[in-house]
């Protein structure tokens, strides 16, 4: 996709085709204008030599590289050459509209990485699972609204069989916009990071993360949080520049390290 295109004069469709075994990128998106950064190419249906989205992934290289390129979506996957699609969506790439997530389907598959873009809202209902694939995480932008309820949680797991510690990435809150997420009775497992806080300060009630690398990372964050557990980590809450936490009624428990403070940043956490 040659830098400089322009959405007014090409916005390709590959659906139906077998794109693999190229030595770079299967997909490469040069650097365009500001105009077309949350495009969505339409890669649909096709077969990449593999089911394996971790892999597909790699060989894609578009918006989560660089915020200057568009976001090639590419699920539903092909099961074989010229075979027919996977039943159920994969989720993934740029969501550039409100959008409503819900227990009523099953499972929602996170094939990717997938971006709220700054001014969208994602609204997560009570009782949803999400789980995601090797490598995967959901990066907030925009605003999410995820309140679960005591006897319906909202759900963020591995989609591995036998999941473990480090299975995919993350949940990514970064800026100021994210600051407006409404977060509330999570359940977050077999992560690398967890929650991950970058530059923005939500309020957090009533989340547990267990099983993870890190539980909670912070870095130039200040989230107001209550009642939340952070377990069997290998990090509990790891505090890094310009954390300013202010954690209330909450746990660390049965962790490597319960709060890691890290050596030479600048944290101000209070508990």
């Amino acid at each position: 996709l040659y830098q400089g295109m322009e959405p007014t004069t090409s916005n390709p469709i590959v659906n139906r085709s077998s794109i693999y075994g190229n030595t770079s990128f299967n997909v490469y998106g040069g650097y365009f204008s500001n105009s077309i950064s949350h495009t969505t190419l339409n890669f649909r249906e096709n077969w990449w030599g593999t089911t394996n989205t971790a892999l597909i992934n790699s060989m894609i290289s578009d918006y989560h590289d660089d915020p200057l390129r568009v976001s090639v979506t590419y699920g539903p996957l092909l099961m074989s050459e010229e075979g027919e699609p996977i039943a159920g969506d994969v989720v993934q790439g740029v969501i550039t509209t409100n959008t409503t997530w819900g227990p009523q389907t099953g499972p929602i598959l996170i094939g990717g990485i997938v971006s709220v873009a700054p001014g969208v809202t994602l609204t997560i209902e009570p009782g949803t699972e999400l789980r995601f694939v090797k490598g995967a995480r959901l990066i907030v932008d925009g605003v999410l609204n995820a309140q679960g309820t005591e006897t319906e949680l909202i759900t963020f797991t591995s989609n591995e069989s036998n999941p473990q510690a480090g299975d995919w990435d993350r949940i990514h809150l970064r800026g100021e916009a994210a600051s407006g997420s409404q977060i509330a009775y999570w359940k977050i497992e077999y992560a690398d990071y967890g929650l991950y806080f970058e530059n923005t300060s939500p309020r957090i009630d009533h989340v547990t993360s267990s099983h993870n690398t890190t539980g909670f990372y912070f870095t130039n964050a200040a989230p107001q949080m209550s009642q939340v557990t952070s377990s069997e980590n290998q990090h509990g809450f790891w505090m890094g520049m310009g954390a300013s936490p202010v954690i209330t009624y909450s746990k660390a428990i049965k962790n490597v390290f319960g709060c890691f403070l890290y050596e030479g940043m600048d944290p101000t956490p209070s508990y």
